[in-house]
């Protein structure tokens, strides 16, 4: 779907994309993409309802706690172990 907007005064077309979570708080290295990659599959793949609500993927505290941060429509900051299966703890949010 195609709305109108203005930019600098001048209409532009912008194409609506799949809506899909942002990643922030990253210098992108191979390991650390994967891993987002890796919970965004497992998130989209065994608990869609949760996916769905995704606003942002912060790797900031991947590299110090190996953790990932998610911020949701549902939740504000969601914490995963990114030394942890992401489906079980999918689970355990689902069932939270």
């Amino acid at each position: 779907m195609a709305q109108v907007g203005l930019v600098a005064e001048r209409p532009v077309v912008l194409l609506a994309l799949e809506r899909r979570p942002v990643l922030a708080g990253v210098l992108l290295a191979s390991g650390s993409t994967a891993k987002a990659a890796d919970l965004l599959a497992k998130a989209k793949a065994e608990a869609e309802h949760l996916y769905r609500t995704f606003l942002v993927v912060s790797l900031a505290r991947l590299a110090s706690d190996e953790e990932i941060l998610v911020r949701s429509t549902a939740i504000p900051e969601i914490v995963f172990d990114a030394r942890n299966e992401f489906p079980r703890q999918l689970a355990r949010l689902d069932y939270i």
